[in-house]
C-alpha cells in the first residue's frame, strides 16, 4: 500500500487505554434508525474495534405506550422485542448497554405534539421543558419508567441535559431566577436536574445516572457544591474539536479545576461522526482522529488525577437536533469509528493503524482520508465497490458523490445549483409586488457536455444508492438522504436541460 500525504500523530504522553475503562459507541437512533438486522451485524464490529459498550439514544424510536405513544416515529420505531434483542446481542458480546433519554433540553420530539405543548418553556420554543411547570417532572418520570421497564439490570442511565439554552423564559421561571435564585439561571437548571436524579435514586437505587456537563461549566463553585450533584450523578465532559487551541479553549483548565473540587467520577465524550457540520454527508475522518489524539493527551496532561476516570463515549450524531436534516449516516461513519477507537486506545494515529483498519474494513487499498479535488469527471467511475464491511455500499455512494462534487465540472455546476436554489427560495419568499427571480439560463455549448456527463453519473449513482440504502434503512430514511444529497443537483441540471431544449423549438 502506498503511504498517503498524511502527518501521522507523534505518540502522546498517553499510555495505552487500560481495559477497565469503558469505551462506548453512541447510537443516535433519532435521525435515521437502521434496520434491526443491520444493527446486529455491526455490533460484533464495534467489539472487534475495541468498544466495551453502547450508549443508545432512542428519542422517538422507543416503543412508548399510553399517553406517550404519540412520540413514536411513524413505522420506523423499534418494538419491545427489538429493544430486548438489541440488549441480548450486546450482552452476548459483553458490551455494556446504557440507554439515554433527554430530560430537559432537546425535547422537540416531545414538545412538538399538541398533547405536551403546555410544557414548553416558551410557546415558540419546542426545545426545552419548563422546569417550573409541575407536569414537567411527571412527564420525565413517566419516560424514565417506561425505558427502565424494558432495560432490566442496568448499571448506568444517561439523562442527557445538554444545551438547555432557554433563550426565552416563561414569567414564572424568570421570577424564580430573580427572587429565589439571586439572578443565577444555573440554579433553575440544577433544581430540575436534581429532581430527576433524586427520582432515579429513590426508585432505581442500583443504577448510576450520567449527564452531559456543558451546562455546568460556568457555574459557581458554591452552587455546584451545595447542590451535592456528585452524590447523584457522574458527569460526561464532551469536546469534539480537532485543533489544540480550540480543544483547550472549549474545556479549559479552570473547568477541570472546578470539577475536581465538586465531582468524584468523570466520563469524557469525543465524536466519530456528526460533529463538523449539520449537513455533511461524508465523515471527515482526519478531524475525528485528531480529536481522539487530543483527548488521549488531555487525559494524561490536563485532567486532574483526583477525578475517577470512568471511560469515553464516541458520539455519532445523526441530526444536530430533532428538527434538522440528516448528517453523515452510520455506515458512512463506521470507518471513522474504527480509526477513532484504535487511535484512542493507542494514544495516537499511526501508519500501521491506518493500514490495519483499511484492511479490516475490506478496502482494496489504503483508505484515502481526504477527497481529491479538481479531477475530471471522466476519471470518476460510479458503482466501483469500496470496502466489504456491512453498509459499505452506502459509504461508497457518499464517497463517490463527494468526489463528483469536487471535480472541476462538479464544483462549477454545484455552485450554480446552490445559487439557483437560493434564488428560488428568495423568489418564493418575496411578495407578488416584487420582481420575481430570474428564470433558469439555458446551457451554453461548452456546458452541455459536462452537464450530460454529470447527470448520467448522478443517475447511475442514484440507482446504486437506492439499493445500498435499502439494505440498511427503511424507505423514509432512504428517500430523505436522496432528496437531501442527490436530487437537488439532478433536478437543477434537468431544468437547465429543459430550458435549453425549449429554445430549440
Amino acid at each position: 500500500m502506498e503511504t498517503q500525504n498524511i502527518i501521522y500523530g507523534v505518540p502522546s504522553q498517553a499510555l495505552p487505554m487500560p481495559d477497565q475503562y469503558q469505551r462506548l459507541v453512541h447510537l443516535d437512533l433519532k435521525g435515521a434508525p437502521p434496520k434491526m438486522d443491520y444493527l446486529l451485524k455491526v455490533f460484533p464490529l464495534f467489539k472487534e474495534w475495541g468498544a466495551t459498550g453502547l450508549l443508545v439514544e432512542y428519542e422517538d424510536t422507543f416503543p412508548y405506550t399510553g399517553e406517550l405513544d404519540v412520540l413514536q416515529k411513524g413505522d420506523e420505531f423499534y418494538n419491545s422485542a427489538d429493544v430486548a434483542t438489541l440488549q441480548q446481542a450486546a450482552k452476548s458480546l459483553d458490551l455494556e448497554y446504557i440507554p439515554l433519554i433527554q430530560t430537559f433540553g432537546h425535547m422537540e420530539f416531545v414538545l412538538k405534539h399538541s398533547r405536551f405543548t403546555h410544557l414548553r418553556e416558551h410557546p415558540e420554543d419546542r426545545r426545552s421543558l419548563c422546569p417550573s411547570h409541575p407536569d414537567s417532572i411527571v412527564l420525565v418520570r413517566s419516560m424514565i419508567d417506561q425505558v427502565m421497564a424494558q432495560h432490566p439490570n442496568l448499571k448506568y442511565f444517561h439523562i442527557g441535559s445538554d444545551e438547555v439554552w432557554m433563550k426565552k423564559r416563561c414569567d414564572k421561571c424568570c421570577g424564580r431566577i430573580r427572587h429565589s435564585f439571586l439572578g443565577e439561571p444555573v440554579s433553575l437548571f440544577l433544581i430540575h436536574v436534581k429532581a430527576v436524579l433524586l427520582y432515579l435514586k429513590e426508585k432505581y437505587p442500583n443504577v448510576r445516572p450520567i449527564m452531559w456537563d456543558d451546562m455546568l461549566r460556568n457555574a459557581k463553585y458554591d452552587l455546584l457544591k451545595d447542590s451535592k450533584l456528585d452524590e447523584l450523578v457522574d458527569i460526561m465532559v464532551w469536546n469534539y474539536l480537532d485543533t489544540s487551541e480550540s480543544f483547550h479553549n472549549n474545556t479549559p483548565g479552570q473547568v477541570w479545576r472546578l470539577y475536581e473540587k465538586v465531582f468524584k467520577n468523570v466520563w469524557i465524550a469525543s465524536a466519530f461522526k456528526g460533529a463538523f457540520g449539520p449537513t455533511l454527508f461524508l465523515t471527515p475522518e482526519l478531524e475525528h482522529i485528531r480529536n481522539q489524539e487530543l483527548w488521549a493527551g488531555h487525559l494524561s496532561s490536563t485532567m486532574p488525577k483526583s477525578l475517577n476516570f470512568k471511560g469515553i463515549v464516541f458520539t455519532g450524531w445523526q441530526r444536530y437536533t430533532h428538527e434538522t436534516v440528516l448528517c453523515e449516516l452510520l455506515p458512512v461513519g463506521l470507518p471513522s469509528l474504527a480509526f477513532c477507537l484504535q487511535t484512542f486506545i493507542q494514544g495516537h494515529f499511526s501508519e500501521e493503524l491506518h493500514q490495519s483498519i483499511s484492511q479490516r474494513l475490506g478496502f482494496p487499498q489504503l483508505l484515502d482520508l481526504e477527497i481529491e479535488t479538481n479531477l475530471p469527471l471522466s476519471e470518476m467511475p460510479v458503482g466501483v465497490p469500496m470496502g466489504t464491511y456491512p453498509g459499505s455500499g452506502v459509504y461508497m455512494c457518499a464517497r463517490q458523490l463527494a468526489t463528483i462534487q469536487s471535480s472541476k465540472e462538479g464544483q462549477k455546476l454545484f455552485r450554480l445549483a446552490s445559487q439557483s436554489a437560493l434564488l428560488k427560495k428568495e423568489g418564493e419568499a418575496s411578495s407578488s409586488s416584487e420582481k420575481p427571480c430570474s428564470p433558469l439560463a439555458p446551457l451554453s455549448d461548452d456546458e452541455m457536455g459536462p452537464v450530460l456527463s454529470l447527470l448520467a453519473k448522478l443517475t447511475a449513482l442514484r440507482s446504486t444508492a437506492d439499493q445500498a440504502l435499502g439494505e440498511v434503512y427503511h424507505p423514509p430514511t432512504s428517500k430523505e438522504w436522496l432528496d437531501l444529497c442527490l436530487m437537488p443537483l439532478m433536478k437543477h441540471l434537468e431544468r437547465r436541460l429543459a430550458a435549453t431544449k425549449a429554445l430549440d423549438h
